[in-house]
């Protein structure tokens, strides 16, 4: 009953805003009128998704804005494109969130199945870790099947309604754009180890709070 107040005649109220992560998939929601949850998976997929990437790039890589924006391409495709590459990935983590065991399969680090940040998923690794994470659930082969499978619908069902956003990690943008930079700056110099966490404060704030992707979360 603190949430909210009345001072010198004027209504107050706290609110509390929250990555959703995937707690919509595991129903760990807080049921709060206090509460509002990120659409996505973290604040971080609002900035890559709507953000003047190439010129928040340019800024800090200290590069031309118009070498990155031609090398990017269209912004959603781009991310699009990330995303997929690490579906695979996605579909381990949010695995291993349902089945509530502690493993390498988690959002807190990057693909460790994919060879390299944009190259291809190592099949041995992708079944090696899977079987991991059976062994770590203590699940007998056919309910871990189960439990695996509905997880990889969930994560299917949301890439191909152009959803992974919901359940992929932004931040993990980060290594996509650190990776095609240097391929776009060539035999260029330029600042590299600002492009990890220095890109998206400087892509925030090209965000335009008036665009239809704001009014859930300014409603």
């Amino acid at each position: 009953r603190l949430l909210l107040d009345d001072f010198k005649g004027k209504r107050m109220a706290v609110v509390f805003f929250l990555d959703k992560d995937i707690d919509d998939y595991l129903r760990t929601r807080k049921r709060s009128s206090h509460v509002i949850y990120t659409e996505y998976h973290s604040v971080e997929n609002y900035v890559f998704k709507h953000s003047d990437l190439a010129e928040a790039t340019a800024a800090v890589a200290s590069l031309d804005i118009d070498s990155i924006r031609t090398g990017l391409g269209d912004q959603r495709k781009w991310l699009r494109k990330a995303a997929f590459n690490w579906k695979d990935w996605v579909t381990l983590c949010v695995a291993a969130r349902s089945l509530r065991v502690p493993c390498r399969m988690n959002y807190s680090v990057q693909s460790q199945i994919n060879n390299g940040v944009c190259g291809t998923v190592n099949k041995r690794l992708k079944t090696q870790f899977k079987s991991e994470l059976q062994r770590a659930s203590g699940m007998a082969s056919l309910a871990f099947k189960s439990r695996f499978d509905r997880a990889a619908k969930h994560v299917d069902v949301l890439y191909d309604q152009d959803l992974q956003d919901r359940i992929f990690k932004g931040e993990w943008y980060t290594a996509f754009l650190a990776e095609d930079i240097k391929s776009i700056a060539g035999a260029r110099s330029y600042n590299a180890n600002a492009l990890g966490q220095g890109v998206i404060p400087a892509a925030s704030l090209t965000l335009d709070f008036t665009q239809p992707w704001a009014v859930h979360l300014r409603d």
